[in-house]
């Protein structure tokens, strides 16, 4: 690894010897990015229209505030970025059950922040839920409507395994999930009310998308899951 590792002359985000002439992808920190990190890193990055960043941030209201003073102070001329988050499933109750630390309001300006100044974001959704309630399918089509449009270029649709608050593997009772010799747990059963409810709030993310105009991925193994229940 020492011998094939190129020696940086800059730590400071060398990309001028880069080999490739074309669009770049830089890849910055797989984990959300602290106050300190939006304050202190992102008004360095140099500004190139053949490079855009990459990198996660949680859409709470300390994270707005650090990211709304960098823009405010930039003056608008700021590097390319595309956001990822977890929107998870936005509606309030279930933030809540999941600890999210933040609220649907401050999705909703994170969604804002990233709309006027040119920011992609791409979210992270979640389905196979145990506990939904009919006021939660409400409260998200509220969310949808609500949303800016042209806000998120990307929903990448997930399917939940690990419910938050179940039971550990060893207590757990049901039909163990094998690959091949691998143990890999338990899949929480969800009863037909609550598939009904999972498949209305993914029908809600599939017709919103010609109306916010961002692309629904993940779909199709989404769809296996609601079958297999």
């Amino acid at each position: 690894a020492r011998e094939v590792f190129r020696k940086r002359k800059d730590m400071k985000y060398e990309f001028e010897d880069m080999e490739h002439n074309g669009h770049k992808i830089v890849r910055l920190n797989t984990g959300s990015i602290t106050t300190q990190y939006i304050r202190e890193v992102l008004p360095e990055l140099p500004r190139r229209d053949d490079i855009e960043y990459r990198l996660f941030m949680r859409p709470a209201k300390a994270e707005n505030i650090a990211l709304k003073e960098v823009l405010t102070e930039d003056g608008g001329i700021f590097p390319k970025l595309v956001l990822g988050f977890g929107m998870e499933f936005p509606t309030n109750r279930m933030l809540r059950y999941i600890g999210k630390g933040s609220n649907t309001d401050e999705v909703l300006e994170f969604l804002r922040l990233c709309h006027e100044n040119k920011i992609h974001a791409n979210a992270n959704f979640i389905l196979g839920w145990d506990n939904l309630i009919q006021d939660d399918i409400r409260e998200l089509e509220n969310f949808m409507d609500s949303m800016p449009e042209n806000s998120i270029t990307t929903f990448q649709m997930r399917w939940l395994f690990a419910h938050p608050h179940t039971k550990v593997h060893d207590t757990y009772k049901g039909k163990a999930i094998k690959l091949g010799p691998f143990y890999e747990g338990f899949r929480t059963e969800i009863n037909e009310k609550q598939m009904e409810l999972n498949r209305e709030a993914g029908d809600i993310i599939s017709q919103y998308s010609s109306i916010k105009h961002y692309r629904v991925e993940g779909m199709v193994n989404i769809r296996k899951h609601l079958e297999k229940n």
